[in-house]
């Protein structure tokens, strides 16, 4: 194989790689924006009536950098670099505040880790160093035809974009470390909002230790698992829940169809322990169970706040697929 065959090479399969996955990327979310919509709000960084913008806009310019880039086309390559300088600050953003939550980044729907987030961040990066060497061959190439660069120009262009990446990434930075009691008063923040909704639900509290320990026992109760069937119960849940899917903006009014489906599934006695539980503490989708419940009458209701995710991580057994 000849010198310039393979420099050819060399940049068609990492171009074609990288324009597939951003292809891949864009499509899988825009296939599900309602569920990419509830990622992005859980960063609390895009005001409410903007996420369905995001929610359909980010993907699909996914899509299109993806294309331009798989077919070389021009502004292909930049778009890539400008959205994953924009995707690493965010993803930094996340880590910095402990935030547990997926990434985002091709799966719109499983509940994500710190350790996700992080190997995000980390592959966000190699990514940015392949887009940044596409750049630069194909500008060497592009500037060999005619009057090529001297050497230190090219090396001081990728210098500044860089640099550049580099400043994105410390302004994400920047505020933690100026404020310490900044993740307190995130803390604070989670705690007062979780307790004014124990308040309006009129329901009990149950922690995840206590939960389990409920289950050895094998008390009865039901366990309601109030997350998406398909996305989240089906590959997850705990042991004997059963399913019964809430939103997560509260509930203010439920419809007679859905009404009776629910008193169908929580029985006629209505003194029996219910547990509802969701994603994790900021979730709200327990709550909406248990207070609904509450509102039909039954008095033994509790909410689980840790959801699957604390129940996963304190390393007690989950079910998998339908029950």
């Amino acid at each position: 194989m000849s010198l310039s065959r393979l420099l050819s090479l060399t940049h068609l399969l990492p171009r074609l790689f990288l324009g597939g996955l951003f292809l891949w990327s864009g499509a899988i979310k825009l296939a599900d924006p309602k569920a990419f919509a509830e990622v992005v709000a859980r960063y609390d960084l895009v005001p409410e009536p903007l996420l369905p913008v995001v929610a359909i806009g980010l993907p699909l310019l996914e899509v299109l950098a993806g294309l331009a880039t798989a077919l070389n086309r021009r502004g292909g390559l930049e778009s890539v670099v400008a959205m994953l300088l924009l995707f690493i600050a965010v993803l930094w953003f996340g880590i910095l505040h402990d935030l547990d939550i997926d990434c985002g980044c091709f799966s719109s729907a499983e509940l994500g880790e710190q350790d996700g987030l992080r190997q995000a961040f980390v592959r966000d990066w190699l990514l940015l160093a392949l887009a940044l060497y596409l750049l630069y061959v194909r500008h060497r190439h592009n500037r060999s035809r005619n009057h090529p660069p001297p050497k230190e120009t090219i090396m001081k262009r990728l210098a500044v974009i860089l640099v550049l990446a580099a400043a994105l990434g410390a302004s994400a930075i920047a505020p933690a470390q100026a404020a310490w009691g900044k993740k307190e008063l995130e803390t604070e923040k989670i705690a007062a909002t979780f307790a004014r909704e124990v308040a309006r639900g009129g329901y009990q509290i149950v922690t995840t230790d206590e939960l389990n320990g409920w289950v050895k026992e094998n008390k009865t109760m039901l366990i309601i698992d109030t997350m998406p069937f398909a996305d989240s119960y089906v590959k997850q849940h705990i042991p004997g829940a059963v399913q019964f899917e809430f939103p997560i903006p509260e509930m203010t009014e439920m419809d007679e169809a859905t009404q009776a489906k629910f008193l169908e599934l929580l029985g006629p006695d209505k003194n029996r322990p219910l547990v509802f539980y969701c994603g994790f503490t900021k979730c709200t989708r327990s709550h909406n169970g248990a207070l609904w419940a509450v509102k039909l009458g039954y008095s033994n209701v509790y909410r689980c706040p840790g959801g699957i995710k604390a129940w996963d991580e304190a390393g007690f057994p989950v079910a998998k697929g339908e029950k």
